[in-house]
């Protein structure tokens, strides 16, 4: 257990919330458990309407819920005075609340207009955490906490069902009860075993009803027909409806291999189908030496688009880099296409094929200027952001995290094409107003020259900015919860959280009864 972190009382309020779609996040259900003297004594789920009623198939896979199950259902600002009169004055918990219930909670009400005080939810994630990890919230999600405690996990991502789940890993550590992680592990594997075989179970049972449409295909067709001249493995890889690929060889004969080909060399993907069968069409690329992908990158010159069937992510993120000034060339269509592959007068320059992307970022001050996130009270422009946090900041980091979780931001410790802010200790500006590069500045030059990432385009914003965002909203709004994090934490790096001059607390609030 984090020795920093509040030790929760017999009486408390367990939430959970479960929302419907990237990026809004709208809540879709909301669950919650009360528990008196160390009890469970009422649970209560809400199905909520979220908004335009928009799910995405990534998150009705892990709770199942679709517009079918909220379309007669209340919005949140119908619900929330029933969910509010559990809510006010209790002590409130819940499981990963720095990175889920709170941002989250923050943003629908703020989306909604709805009025509140600043949400105070503590994270059971702090009740637990494993010393044979190497980040602290490594091993200590919901299942394995409740496994490490001999409990089931069962109906997990049902809001109401979660909440009093977690209610019960809350009051295991009320009676004292060790966790044992080693038995969490085992069962871990087991569950996870079990879900790759239902999986592929389903992954069967979709492959014979395909087969099965194919067969009843070929039975309707009538014998003096051509039989459709389709490759039936094709069946079991890709979906029945994307079976459209072409029939078409290339001429090989009259293929234009020379250098002055416009695809000679280059970096090739291709989308949807042409009148020519695909594994042709990679021979023919193989013949001119072209550089084949599966996905659209930075480093990509030249797209080739099928009549049917183009992809519609692949479309997305070729419209993304050319709208950020990525120059790729399109050849659309079988009678483009037959005259890249044959015409030997074209060159590169009929179909505006540029050199390859070089992407060498060389990091500097005036880089991070230029992409500085301004964040200043009262306009909380982290709420619902993906930060990335760094694995060097001072003191007790944990604190930091849980701070940034009440302003309603998530946390990561990866990069990856979904974080929106990088968040930069304060050592790492220091050396950076000085020209000099840390450890954190190479560590994202390398992971931007490497990646292949296409939707990234973080901005930065300082551990400094944080602070003195959460300073503010501790003095002018009485977030005590906010308020006894950032005291610890300043405390862990040796700084007078009262009457430091930049951080102290005494200061902002002389000068807020002073503008009153």
């Amino acid at each position: 257990m984090d020795k920093n972190y509040k030790k929760p009382s017999r009486d408390f309020v367990v939430i959970d919330v479960e929302y419907a779609a990237f990026p809004e996040q709208s809540i879709c259900q909301f669950g919650l458990a009360v528990v008196r003297d160390a009890k469970i004594v009422k649970t209560q789920r809400w199905n909520i309407q979220p908004c335009e009623n928009r799910y995405d198939d990534q998150t009705i896979a892990v709770h199942g819920m679709t517009p079918e199950t909220t379309k007669n259902c209340p919005t949140l600002p119908q619900v929330w005075p029933e969910i509010a009169e559990y809510l006010d004055g209790q002590e409130l918990w819940a499981h990963n609340a720095a990175s889920v219930e709170v941002p989250v909670l923050e943003k629908n009400l703020t989306t909604y207009g709805i009025p509140h005080k600043p949400i105070q939810i503590f994270d059971s994630m702090r009740l637990y955490i494993r010393p044979d990890k190497k980040y602290w919230n490594d091993g200590i999600g919901l299942e394995n906490c409740l496994y490490a405690l001999g409990l089931p996990c069962e109906n997990h991502h049902d809001a109401a069902e979660d909440s009093a789940m977690c209610a019960q890993i809350i009051i295991a550590t009320i009676n004292k009860q060790k966790p044992d992680w080693k038995l969490s592990d085992e069962m871990m594997e087991r569950a996870n075993e079990i879900r790759r075989k239902l999986k592929e179970e389903a992954r069967a049972v979709r492959q014979a009803k395909q087969l099965d449409l194919f067969a009843d295909a070929l039975c309707s067709t009538s014998l003096d027909c051509d039989i459709p001249k389709r490759h039936a493995p094709t069946i079991f890889e890709k979906e029945f409806s994307e079976a459209e690929d072409g029939i078409d060889e290339v001429d090989f004969n009259k293929l234009n291999t020379s250098n002055r080909n416009p695809l000679f060399g280059c970096n090739v993907v291709i989308t949807g189908f042409f009148h020519i069968a695909r594994r042709q069409i990679l021979k023919a690329l193989d013949a001119m030496e072209a550089k084949r992908s599966n996905n659209i990158t930075k480093k990509t010159q030249v797209v080739l688009i099928g009549e049917r069937n183009a992809g519609p992510k692949k479309l997305a993120d070729l419209t993304t880099l050319i709208h950020n000034g990525y120059n790729i060339a399109r050849i659309t269509g079988d009678e483009q296409l037959d005259h890249v592959l044959y015409d030997v007068t074209l060159t590169a320059k009929d179909f505006a094929i540029p050199e390859p992307a070089k992407k060498e970022l060389n990091f500097t001050v005036s880089h991070f200027r230029k992409h500085k996130h301004s964040l200043v009270f009262p306009v909380n422009s982290i709420a619902g952001a993906e930060l990335y946090f760094p694995n060097s900041f001072a003191g007790n980091a944990p604190l930091f995290y849980q701070i940034c979780g009440n302003l309603g931001a998530f946390g990561n410790w990866e990069l990856n094409p979904q974080v929106t802010h990088v968040v930069l200790p304060l050592s790492t500006v220091t050396g950076l107003q000085q020209n000099e590069k840390d450890k954190v500045i190479r560590e994202y030059e390398e992971w931007y020259n490497k990646s292949r990432a296409v939707t990234f385009s973080a901005q930065f914003v300082t551990q400094h900015d944080i602070l003195k965002f959460a300073r503010e909203r501790i003095v002018q709004h009485g977030d005590d919860v906010t308020e006894n994090l950032y005291i610890a934490y300043l405390e862990s790096l040796g700084i007078d959280p009262e009457n430091d001059f930049k951080y102290g607390l005494a200061v902002a609030r002389r000068n807020f009864e002073k503008n009153r």
